[in-house]
């Protein structure tokens, strides 16, 4: 993909590791993790179709 971008977050520990441990659970990447948690957080705040 190329609209790709590269950015850092600071997390508090205990995110960091909840986001870890869904990782493992998973089978996904820590990155991997977290866009799937972003693009489940964005489709929730998505209008419902009536």
């Amino acid at each position: 993909m190329s609209d790709l971008i590269t950015f850092s977050v600071r997390l508090p520990s205990p995110i960091k590791d909840w986001v870890d441990n869904r990782a493992r659970e998973n089978g996904r990447s820590v990155n991997s993790e977290i866009n799937q948690l972003l693009k489940t957080a964005m489709k929730a705040e998505q209008p419902k179709a009536a």
